[in-house]
């Protein structure tokens, strides 16, 4: 019986990280080249280092210290920049066709 419910426990959990999955959106973006020390806060809002390649959501904050700059394409393949103590919120994203 032990090992019967490990199983189905096993199962549940593959199957709601399936469903987290399925339902994280899209991303707004990605990190193009940075230089210096930028941060990322998400929903939880501790800060995040990232790093080019990474992905950019709805709600993401990012904030760029003093000597640093970041490059975000957006989909749609517009490059938006922050730097010098910059910060910027992405609100929302366009949807391609």
């Amino acid at each position: 019986m032990n090992a019967m419910m490990q199983n189905m426990k096993s199962r549940l959990s593959r199957a709601a990280t399936d469903i987290q999955c399925a339902t994280m959106a899209a991303p707004a973006g990605f990190i193009g080249p940075s230089e210096g020390r930028v941060v990322v806060y998400r929903d939880d809002g501790k800060p995040k280092s990232i790093n080019p390649g990474d992905p950019v959501f709805v709600g993401d904050v990012l904030e760029a210290d003093t000597t640093s700059a970041v490059n975000v394409t957006v989909i749609g393949m517009t490059t938006l920049s922050v730097g010098g103590n910059g910060r910027m919120v992405v609100t929302q994203a366009r949807e391609t066709e």
